[in-house]
């Protein structure tokens, strides 16, 4: 029952992954993986950059009992929804944010601010039928701006479109999702439907920037029960439009239409410019769970393939820049009791993705290749709480990235080897029968290894947009966080929760091509929250 309350109420926190600003500096490690991976509309065959980050939880997840692991919290399957939920619950959260900073590459915003309401609810609407559903409205305000004119300006493509505009913009999202899972003796089966929809907009700007996204998914999986092991298959499919609009309203923009590392020409835009990017990405995942001794384990691999086009015409049949990816995953998970309260729960997975780029109106075969791969690992020793003694979890965390880009065009290439451990506290301590009080730390460190190309070999436009991000990906970080949390607890079982964090990022040694920012980035949120059982 607990594992699934966590689950409903810090996925309706969770921005979309494809976010290039969130509730924290990076959205995708600001709550466990677990969280949202099982989600139809995460990424797949996808590996976006992102900036240094903590590995922990802005809500403390000693609120709210272990880990899950399974079928559908580690693997993604909606029928192993099924059987883990056996009773209500309904959360309603609000959250504010801000974030700060020069740490930043070119296609992120110097600033920005969030305000997002979400509502989740869960049920077992009788022995056989599990559903879980949830809804998320955001606003985030970039100011100063952001030069990117995609959602997600740091893909694994290299295709991006940017324009010369930073004046403030304004992005407006809902997310809606719905999980059902239905047990038949020994089979379940289960379905996940989602959608999101996205508008990003300039304010009050001489030279207009207007994007809209569409982004439906579905997911549908069979579970079977053979002696002691369950065995899963599921299948996924999320499509994305994605259309870009500027026009001059008051003053001339340029446009600048990334394709990997050549020197492009920028495009003056004198009356206006369209951009539309339509992909398809479906997948396949096969998993396994069962018991061993006292603990559970899981094990399962996907494959995945994404399959992106962009055209600027309007037009019939247009012709397409395409970017093709594939990519497969293992992961695992296992968890063990270790007496009364205490619980060991490790889990990780590895994902690898190929990618080539093709131009329409390029007679080169191939443009841009890309071979990257990406593991994870995390292990966790959590004291489980009770009514009016400590909790508490300590985690180690782990993160290994090789990315290799090359550029068939501008005959350049990149190569990163990027290490981040990790090591997470959280502390609390039941202050009379109804108040919680608990507090997190958190550091990762962050070590790179490089080849770049020499920035001053290059053209203005790499100067300026690429290689101040590829300097950044080359330079040692340390990331800390702290936060905490106070939680009260009503007769009836309903609770109210206040959370505070903030997290800062400071770069560490000398910029390694001359090119890359300065300072450090900092952001910091609130949250609150009902739960009503």
């Amino acid at each position: 029952m607990k594992r699934a309350a966590l689950a409903a109420l810090a996925v309706a926190l969770a921005p979309s992954l494809g976010a290039a600003q969130g509730v924290a500096l990076v959205p995708e490690r600001d709550l466990p993986a677990w969280l949202t991976q099982w989600s139809v509309l995460a990424p797949r065959a996808d590996l976006p950059r992102r900036l240094p980050g903590v590995s922990t939880s802005a809500v403390p997840a000693t609120l709210f009992g272990r880990t899950p692991i399974g079928l559908f919290w580690t693997a993604g399957n909606p029928a192993g929804l099924a059987r883990g939920v056996d009773s209500s619950r309904t959360d309603f959260i609000a959250a504010m944010a801000r974030t700060r900073g020069d740490f930043r590459r070119p296609l992120d915003p110097g600033g920005s601010d969030l305000t997002q309401i979400a509502a989740s609810s869960w049920r077992q609407i009788d022995p056989k039928l599990t559903v879980l559903g949830r809804v998320v409205l955001d606003q985030e305000r970039f100011d100063p701006g952001t030069r990117a004119d995609e959602t997600e300006p740091y893909p694994t493509s290299p295709f991006v479109t940017t324009d010369s505009g930073t004046t403030p913009s304004r992005r407006t999202r809902a997310r809606l999702e719905g999980v059902a899972g239905w047990a038949l003796g020994p089979w379940s089966l289960g379905a996940d439907l989602g959608y999101e929809a996205r508008d990003h907009q300039t304010i009050e700007a001489g030279f207009v920037r207007r994007s809209r996204q569409a982004m439906p998914g579905l997911a549908i999986g069979a579970a079977r029960q053979v002696g002691g092991i369950r065995f899963g298959l599921a299948g996924r499919y999320r499509h994305r439009a994605e259309t870009v609009l500027l026009a001059e309203r008051a003053a001339e923009g340029q446009v600048v239409a990334l394709e990997g590392y050549r020197d492009v020409r920028p495009l003056s835009v004198q009356q206006s410019y369209y951009r539309l990017i339509e992909e398809d990405v479906p997948s396949m995942t096969l998993g396994a769970e069962g018991t061993l001794g006292r603990g559970r384990w899981v094990l399962f691999g996907e494959v995945a393939g994404l399959r992106e086009r962009r055209t600027r015409q309007e037009q019939d049949n247009p012709a397409y820049d395409r970017w093709n990816a594939d990519s497969w995953t293992a992961g695992w998970a296992y968890q063990r009791p270790l007496g009364r309260r205490w619980i060991l729960t490790a889990d990780g997975r590895y994902t690898q993705l190929t990618g080539h780029g093709d131009l329409a109106l390029d007679s080169a075969a191939t443009v841009f290749t890309a071979n990257e791969r990406v593991a994870a690992a995390r292990i966790e020793l959590r004291l489980l709480p009770d009514a009016h003694g400590w909790t508490a979890l300590m985690a180690l965390t782990g993160r290994y990235e090789r990315r290799v880009r090359n550029d068939s065009i501008a005959l350049v290439g990149s190569r990163f080897t990027i290490s981040a451990p990790g090591v997470a506290v959280e502390i609390g301590r039941a202050v009379g029968r109804r108040v919680t009080l608990i507090g997190t730390v958190a550091v990762t460190g962050s070590v790179a290894t490089s080849a770049i190309p020499a920035p001053l070999s290059r053209g203005a436009v790499y100067r300026q947009l690429i290689a101040p991000e590829l300097d950044l990906l080359a330079r040692n970080a340390t990331p800390i966080a702290f936060g905490g949390v106070v939680r009260w607890r009503a007769p009836s079982g309903t609770a109210l929760w206040l959370s505070g964090r903030v997290e800062r990022v400071t770069p560490r040694g000398t910029s390694p091509s001359g090119f890359g920012p300065g300072g450090n980035r900092s952001a910091g949120e609130v949250m609150f929250g009902v739960e009503l059982r």
